[in-house]
């Protein structure tokens, strides 16, 4: 993720960072930054000196300060990434628990498997749109984690109950 400020007492900042690694980068009228340690950078434009302080994360929102001034690169999650988020983590713990569904014939893989796969798929989908700029696009990957997951585990489910009864000869 790449963003651009113009300034005009410094001009243009590009500023870089990779999710993937957490490393951040940044350039000022041209000239690449050095680090100077893991949350500092330096530029040297001929005789000035730019130190670029680096504040949060992905989640908190990503700050960066230069020359007294404060650049917003990634704003702070809002509430309700966290609140959609988790929803297919808890729907497997109380789906996976509920045995009078398996008894009307829906079978919903919870425990450790089902655990595992909602765990994951909540922390990719709480991850992923903690990155997207629009609320729109932190809606549509949250409700997808929540039917992936959903699926994922009621395919499970069934895929399980019909492996036992085929071995059993049921």
């Amino acid at each position: 993720m790449t963003k651009t400020f113009n300034d005009a007492d410094i001009g243009k900042i590009e500023f870089a960072y990779n999710a993937w690694t957490g490393r951040f980068n940044a350039r000022i009228n041209g000239i690449q930054a050095t680090r100077a340690d893991k949350r500092t950078l330096k530029v040297v434009d001929g005789e000035k000196v730019y130190l670029i302080f680096i504040y949060g994360n992905v989640f908190a929102g990503i700050t960066f300060v230069c020359s007294k001034k404060r650049f917003v690169v990634t704003k702070k999650a809002p509430w309700y990434v966290y609140v959609l988020g988790l929803l297919p983590f808890v729907m497997t713990m109380v789906l996976g628990n509920i045995g009078a569904l398996a008894e009307l014939g829906f079978y919903y893989i919870g425990g450790a498997i089902g655990g595992g796969i909602s765990a994951a798929l909540s922390f990719l989908a709480i991850f992923f749109s903690a990155f997207a700029n629009k609320h729109i696009w932190r809606l549509l990957i949250l409700f997808g984690a929540i039917i992936i997951t959903f699926l994922a585990c009621w395919g499970l489910g069934n895929a399980f109950v019909e492996t036992v009864r085929a071995a059993s000869g049921a």
